[in-house]
C-alpha cells in the first residue's frame, strides 16, 4: 500500500474515477466539475495524490490550502487545509480505503505545518458522512452553495 503524489500518467484514471460517480445519487458532481482541469492543476501544485494497492491506484484525494469558503463564521479556524475530490474507486469501496486516503493526507497537511482541515460533504453522502465523523471530524454545519446542500467538517491534525 502506497500514498503518494499523483503521476502524469494516472491523470485519466482519476477522471475515470470521478466520471463513474456524477450523477449518483450520493454524489454532486456533474458534467462540469470537476474536470481534467481541476487534476491538472492540483497536479501541478503539487496537491493531488494517490492510493495505490498491488499497483492498482483505488483512490485519490486533493488537499488546497486555499479554501474554497475561507469567510465561513461556522468553522473555528480559517488558518487550514481543505479536503476535496476524495474519491475511491468503485471496486476498492468497503475496504478502509477512504480512511486511508484521509488518514494519509491529514498526515501530509501535518507535515506541511497546518494543523486544521476543513472539508465539504455533499448532504447525501452519508457514509462519507459517517465516515468523517468516525475519523474525529466535527461537524459545524449545513450549508448551500451553488444551490447544492453540503455539511461543513472540521478537524485539528
Amino acid at each position: 500500500m502506497e500514498f503518494r503524489l499523483a503521476k502524469e500518467q494516472e491523470k485519466e484514471i482519476i477522471l475515470a474515477m470521478y466520471d463513474g460517480e456524477r450523477f449518483t445519487p450520493h454524489c454532486a458532481w456533474d458534467e462540469v466539475y470537476p474536470t481534467m482541469d481541476n487534476i491538472t492543476a492540483d497536479m501541478a501544485a503539487g496537491n493531488l495524490f494517490v492510493l495505490e494497492d498491488n499497483r492498482q491506484i483505488v483512490g485519490s484525494i486533493a488537499v488546497n490550502r486555499e479554501n474554497e469558503i475561507v469567510d465561513e463564521p461556522l468553522y473555528s479556524s480559517q488558518d487550514a487545509a481543505e479536503f476535496g475530490r476524495v474519491i475511491v474507486s468503485r471496486n476498492a469501496r468497503g475496504k478502509g480505503y477512504g480512511k486511508l486516503l484521509v488518514q494519509n493526507m491529514e498526515k501530509e497537511i501535518a507535515r506541511r505545518g497546518i494543523h486544521h482541515v476543513h472539508i465539504l460533504v455533499y448532504q447525501n453522502s452519508i457514509i462519507a458522512a459517517r465516515m468523517y465523523q468516525s475519523l474525529g471530524y466535527v461537524k459545524r454545519g449545513e450549508k448551500v452553495f451553488s444551490d447544492i446542500p453540503f455539511i461543513l467538517f472540521e478537524k485539528d491534525v
